[in-house]
């Protein structure tokens, strides 16, 4: 590691490293061997830790579902259907979301005449639409939604009220070793983000399947995020890691006939 660096700077938001990521790609050929990125940053950069790299690889990959999972995702690479990557051209590959979805021209072409309401995010799974329900019964509509937090940053959210007092996310890790080796650093990403949402005053987690690892971090570093809520979605309910109190979707509609 950079002596120069800490490791509270592992951040997938560091311009540092992403400066690197960028001078990686450029030596590549047009289509990209992530294999061939790593031993760049072996060669380097040693200094930066090959796990970061291989979640900014995700993170960059603009039609990457999974990038929605990290919070400031940059626009750098396309992944075609056979599995190849290529370094990102709009112009040839199209303009995508933070959530790896594409964008419309025509969507392009009224966003620079009229700025938009605060923009929707592409439907959740079951699990984080499970947690929606649940939690709207409780603290009103909440919906996805993307928010400008400080400086020009955005960040998609999960759980958003209609004021951002409410704001929340929903975590899902996912399949596959390199998923949960960057799990810890990701959900760290996402309670800092958390925190910079400047009209929140509820903020909450959702862990979707994931009770070993949910307990395991909240044991860890639960004590730093005092007024932050944590719950975990399992089999149609909501339980509240810090009380253990569950909540139940048939509460829902209750709520909604009061």
């Amino acid at each position: 590691m950079d002596p120069g660096l800490g490791e509270s700077a592992v951040s997938v938001e560091d311009p540092r490293r992403w400066a690197l990521l960028r001078r990686a790609l450029a030596s590549e050929p047009t289509f990209l061997r992530p294999e061939s990125v790593l031993e760049w940053f072996r060669r380097k950069a040693p200094w930066v830790d090959l796990l970061w790299v291989e979640g900014a690889l995700e993170a960059a990959t603009v039609n990457y579902p999974g990038r929605r999972d990290y919070p400031s995702p940059q626009d750098l690479i396309f992944r075609h259907p056979d599995g190849s990557l290529e370094r990102y051209d709009p112009g040839r590959h199209g303009r995508w979301s933070r959530s790896g979805i594409p964008i419309a021209p025509t969507v392009e072409r009224s966003r620079a005449t009229a700025p938009p309401p605060r923009p929707s995010l592409p439907e959740s799974p079951l699990g984080e639409a499970q947690a929606r329900r649940i939690l709207s019964g409780h603290l009103g509509p909440l919906a996805a939604g993307e928010l400008e937090l400080r400086d020009g940053v955005a960040a998609p959210f999960d759980l958003v009220s209609a004021d951002e007092a409410v704001v929340g996310k929903v975590i899902r890790v996912g399949e596959g070793g390199q998923a949960r080796a960057t799990a810890w650093a990701r959900i760290s990403e996402w309670m800092w983000l958390l925190q910079q949402a400047p009209r929140a005053v509820h903020r909450l987690v959702v862990f979707v399947d994931e009770a070993d690892l949910a307990r395991a971090w909240l044991k860890r570093f639960g004590s730093l995020c005092e007024g932050v809520d944590f719950y975990l979605a399992v089999d149609g309910r909501l339980q509240d890691l810090r009380t253990g109190r569950q909540l139940l979707i048939r509460r829902l509609a209750h709520s909604i006939a009061v």
